[in-house]
């Protein structure tokens, strides 16, 4: 795998681990006006769309946010890191050489 393509996976995934929480939280806010649902944190509430019932679904979307209080900081701190180490690393194994 080329450098570059390897940065861009490496990154993707971190930026992936970052965001989910806010991605599931931003789904849940989309689709529930839509169909006129009503989502809370307290527990699941009936939610009837062409005749299923995803309520537990828009339930478990939006508590996924409290999920965020793990991945926002340590997205961030890997983003930071991983930067460092990609900026940092060719110069420190050409001294070696």
């Amino acid at each position: 795998m080329q450098p570059r393509s390897l940065h861009a996976t490496v990154y993707g995934i971190i930026v992936s681990w970052t965001i989910f929480p806010v991605v599931c939280v931003l789904i849940v806010f989309a689709v529930a006006p839509i169909f006129g649902c009503e989502v809370n944190e307290g527990s699941p509430t009936p939610c009837l769309v062409f005749g299923v019932d995803i309520g537990k679904i828009l339930y478990t979307l939006g508590v996924m946010g409290w999920l965020g209080i793990v991945t926002l900081p340590t997205g961030g701190l890997a983003l930071v890191t991983y930067t460092l180490f990609a900026i940092f690393w060719p110069r420190i194994s050409r001294r070696g050489k």
